[in-house]
């Protein structure tokens, strides 16, 4: 597989911590997702980000943050990109370090997530998940239909 160089996702890099020209005038500072008053009201903010920097690395979050509709769905179906997160292992970031030990089980158990493994994992996994749907409504195939244990 190959790595995909961010240019070609049109995505840009947000330092982790705002240079001394940033603090001035906190452009292209990192954007403070998690302040008490974003999280009572996101959208200024997200729509702050569309404007400036709608896909950009926020190193706090170890990953790329994008901030519009059509860069969602054209990442979501590029076959170079992963859905794989850290893995349990992998070194913690300095940002997270006071809660190391939570990120890593975290990790541990979003691991198990069907969301976040890759085909063909994920799609065994979501051919199962849909028969079991189907034959919880009732339609045909479902292991459930076809007498296997169901829900308790």
């Amino acid at each position: 597989m190959r790595c995909i160089a961010r240019d070609e996702l049109g995505m840009h890099e947000t330092p982790a911590a705002p240079t001394a020209d940033q603090t001035d005038e906190r452009q292209g500072a990192r954007y403070e997702l998690l302040d008490p008053a974003v999280l009572q009201d996101p959208y200024p903010l997200y729509r702050r980000m569309r404007d400036e920097a709608p896909v950009h690395r926020d190193r706090r979050f170890m990953g790329w943050i994008l901030t519009s509709y059509d860069d969602v769905l054209a990442v979501l179906r590029d076959p170079r990109v992963s859905s794989q997160r850290p893995m349990a292992g992998e070194p913690v970031g300095r940002s997270l370090a006071d809660i190391a030990t939570e990120v890593r089980q975290i990790r541990e158990f979003q691991a198990r997530w069907m969301m976040h493994l890759d085909p063909p994992e994920h799609t065994r996994l979501r051919t199962l998940t849909d028969a079991g749907e189907q034959g919880l409504q009732g339609g045909s195939g479902g292991w459930v239909a076809k007498g296997g244990p169901g829900p308790s």
